[in-house]
């Protein structure tokens, strides 16, 4: 699915966050267009007008079934939006909402919840996908290192 698609949302709230903005990154960097949905309220909305059939949506939630993600998956179930869901406990309420389902346990309800497990999904995701486009990876990050150099140039010559 990764590979098919070259426009990515992702969703993710509270804690999750900070997995959206490392997918947010390591897509980028492998040449897929993403748009985060890391909000709950209404300019989570304007970003779903854009999605499509030709687009995917990887969707991170835990513990309980928000309206946020309700919505979320809803919208990309009524565009035909293939789905991959990250979550430890949810996979049965979603069910066939989502394409794929990769299950991320994260501990105990009553405990510390650490994002260990999910991260290290995500990120042998992104290896793997890093591994099959490997010639594109690579390009897009020699010039990102241009593009760094530049800045740091500039940088030095403004100060």
């Amino acid at each position: 699915l990764l590979r098919a698609h070259r426009r990515v949302f992702v969703f993710g709230l509270g804690p999750s966050t900070s997995l959206v903005d490392m997918l947010k990154i390591r897509l980028t960097r492998s040449a897929r267009h993403v748009i985060t949905l890391d909000s709950s309220g209404r300019e989570m909305l304007e970003p779903l007008l854009l999605m499509s059939r030709d687009d995917l949506l990887i969707a991170i939630g835990f513990f309980n079934m928000t309206a946020s993600l309700q919505l979320v998956l809803d919208h990309a179930n009524q565009h035909k939006t293939p789905v991959i869901l990250v979550t430890d406990t949810l996979g049965d309420l979603v069910g066939n909402k989502a394409t794929v389902t990769l299950a991320a346990r994260r501990g105990p309800v009553a405990e510390f919840h650490s994002l260990v497990v999910p991260m290290t999904i995500i990120n042998t995701l992104i290896l793997a996908l890093a591994n099959e486009d490997r010639e594109q990876v690579m390009a897009n990050l020699d010039h990102l290192d241009q593009l760094r150099e530049r800045l740091k140039k500039a940088n030095s010559t403004s100060s």
